[in-house]
């Protein structure tokens, strides 16, 4: 009974304190907020025998912080992905778009993934992609065009 009154308690302390009212603060602050919240409702996944299924609440994945650049001959793609090995990392490539998924493990429930659609159609047989220091480059030519003469 008492353990119930303390989940009460500090849910409504976090109300107290919460910013969420502030737009401008929600935004600015959107992860720290989402992890308050995670934390704040994780009492809410609890199984019949009182043990905590999980301790995620946001199924959505993340959009990871990435940079491009893009010429005529070639397509270029760095996505930061902290605490990600490469054996976590799905990676999709065909002509018209390039896709990242990356999940560290299912228990902490933090998805990446992020779409991209290059201006012109991409070689997937020329993608090399490497994983550095919590950064994946991906590299991917654009296929040539050619011109044929009509007769």
């Amino acid at each position: 009974m008492a353990e119930g009154e303390s989940k009460r308690k500090r849910i409504k302390e976090m109300s107290e304190r919460s910013k969420n009212w502030d737009a401008e603060y929600f935004l600015k602050n959107f992860q720290e907020e989402m992890d308050r919240l995670e934390r704040g409702m994780s009492h809410m996944v609890w199984d019949a025998d009182d043990r905590r299924i999980t301790a995620c609440v946001r199924p959505l994945p993340i959009t990871p912080k990435f940079e491009i650049s893009e010429t005529d001959e070639a397509f270029n793609v760095k996505v930061t992905l902290p605490g990600i090995s490469k054996e976590d990392i799905k990676l999709n490539v065909d002509r018209d778009k390039i896709e990242i998924f990356a999940c560290p493990d299912e228990t902490t429930c933090k998805p990446f993934y992020v779409s991209f659609d290059p201006h012109a159609p991409l070689d997937p047989d020329s993608v090399e992609a490497k994983l550095e220091g919590g950064v994946l480059e991906v590299n991917a030519a654009k296929k040539k065009k050619t011109r044929l003469r009509v007769r």
